[in-house]
């Protein structure tokens, strides 16, 4: 009985943040796409940043590339937000994850992974993109002058509206790695920093969650299983477990079983 009302609550307190990170968008009314992300070689390679921008503004966002951008969003970048698209792809499929990013460098929204298994290039990102941009059609955008003022003065519900990486008061701590190598059997320990802070935020999946640190970057995918404080590690292998007030990652990397602790923030 006690785990199912842990469940319950775990389901109700995700649910309550998703609703919380979904609010903010309204205030915004520029959305910035770059000529060239990191992982094309040129400008709007595969005519894809074309794409991002005609997907917004379907949306009904007012877009703009990043070298062609308003009067008004360059004497306020605070009024829009930067849509990074991070290529997370393996050896057979093509991964895209979205992030809307503000002018704080804080996330104000993050997609579920879009995936294909197309080979060609163009329809692979476009459809990889439709998928992980399925979520901001939900939304029913509509830019929010109100709510625009209300965030930019700092008022309360502002302050509630922004993400976990704005935390000031979470802290650094220390975490233990073990690497046990699988050739020789010895066991290595040694106490390393984990990135500033070492905490991960949890965003839902249909089938679990994906952690994403602080970055914010994808570190884990965790698939559910009959126990709620226990996961499969899908994008490695490995198990996401509970133990006393952290959790622990244990996984195979280059051969090796790496064991981490992280906080978790659901």
């Amino acid at each position: 009985m006690k785990k199912y009302t842990h469940l319950l609550l775990l389901f109700l307190f995700v649910n309550l943040i998703n609703a919380q990170e979904t609010k903010p968008l309204n205030a915004y009314r520029y959305v910035v796409v770059p000529v060239k992300y990191e992982w094309q070689k040129d400008a709007n390679q595969y005519r894809f940043n074309t794409y991002v921008k005609y997907k917004f503004e379907n949306a009904g966002f007012d877009v703009y590339y990043s070298d062609t951008r308003p009067d008004e969003l360059i004497e306020n970048p605070c009024m829009g937000l930067r849509a990074e698209v991070e290529n997370v792809s393996g050896m057979l499929t093509t991964k895209l994850l979205l992030r809307l990013i503000n002018c704080k460098n804080q996330m104000v929204f993050i997609s579920e992974e879009g995936s294909t298994k197309i080979k060609e290039y163009e329809p692979a990102y476009r459809e990889a993109f439709d998928k992980a941009f399925k979520d901001i059609k939900k939304l029913n955008y509509q830019y929010d002058p109100d709510l625009a003022l209300e965030l930019s003065s700092g008022q309360k519900r502002g302050e509630e509206l922004s993400t976990p990486q704005g935390s000031a008061e979470i802290m650094k701590e220390q975490a233990t790695v073990e690497i046990m190598s699988t050739k020789t059997g010895e066991q290595i320990m040694k106490d390393t920093e984990l990135p500033d802070p070492d905490i991960l935020y949890a965003q839902k999946l249909a089938d679990g969650y994906q952690l994403v640190d602080t970055r914010p970057k994808l570190v884990f995918k965790l698939r559910k299983t009959s126990d709620p404080e226990r996961f499969i590690i899908t994008n490695y292998s490995g198990m996401f477990y509970k133990e006393g007030e952290y959790w622990v990652a244990e996984y195979y990397k280059d051969g090796q079983l790496v064991k981490e602790t992280w906080k978790v923030e659901f």
